[in-house]
């Protein structure tokens, strides 16, 4: 009985192993990369790569990361250079009393879709960003399932930018879009921008 337990408990080691080895280990060394390397990660690990579980294995890292945008349950229906796509599907959890998605949760959307899409353009430009407006225009009631679309956004340099409480920013606007393909709402932000500072800056500051 005793050796029956411990070759189960050898085998059950052994198997969290491998899968910690195959899918874990994988996000752990890109995890402070941009939200578009951790997805290509996601997508080109064995076996689930190019199913929905890589779709929902990236919601669910991103839901860890950021819980608020955890609790409409989004997943990340697609991620690249130039747009990104969640969706999230009516649950009665997220209604209200009118019988259809609630206003804050697709502010909740946008905001998500918008954000992962800013990181993923001013990361590699070694930018940052923090967002300093939002609001929300509603077209009609949403119901089922709605996707959120952001696209290409920051503009190349800093100069390009328009200043917004005297700080280089841009506009960022997130579609909300229902099954028929009609917009059921825009959440329109504006993201504030500064350099990077490096580590070599911020002691040369301090001096």
């Amino acid at each position: 009985m005793i050796q029956t337990l411990l070759v189960l408990l050898l085998v059950a080691f052994l198997l969290l192993t491998v899968l910690a080895f195959l899918y874990v280990f994988p996000i752990l060394r890109v995890m402070k990369e941009r939200p578009l390397k951790i997805y290509e990660t996601i997508h080109s690990l064995p076996f689930i790569g190019h199913t929905f579980l890589a779709d929902y294995y990236m919601s669910r890292l991103i839901g860890f990361i950021a819980p608020y945008a955890d609790n409409i349950r989004p997943i990340i229906e697609r991620m690249d250079e130039k747009e990104t796509i969640v969706r999230i599907t009516e649950k009665a959890s997220m209604k209200n009393p009118f019988n259809s998605i609630h206003a804050a949760a697709l502010v909740n959307l946008g905001d998500l879709a918008c954000g992962l899409q800013v990181t993923n353009q001013i990361a590699p430009r070694k930018l940052r960003a923090i967002p300093v407006e939002i609001c929300a225009e509603y077209y009609k009631k949403s119901r089922g399932v709605i996707r959120a679309i952001c696209r290409d956004v920051v503009p190349l340099e800093l100069s390009q930018m328009e200043l917004y409480r005297e700080r280089p920013s841009f506009r960022v606007v997130a579609e909300c879009r229902d099954e028929s393909n009609e917009v059921v709402a825009l959440i329109k932000m504006i993201w504030s921008v500064a350099k990077n500072q490096t580590s070599s800056d911020q002691k040369r500051k301090e001096e």
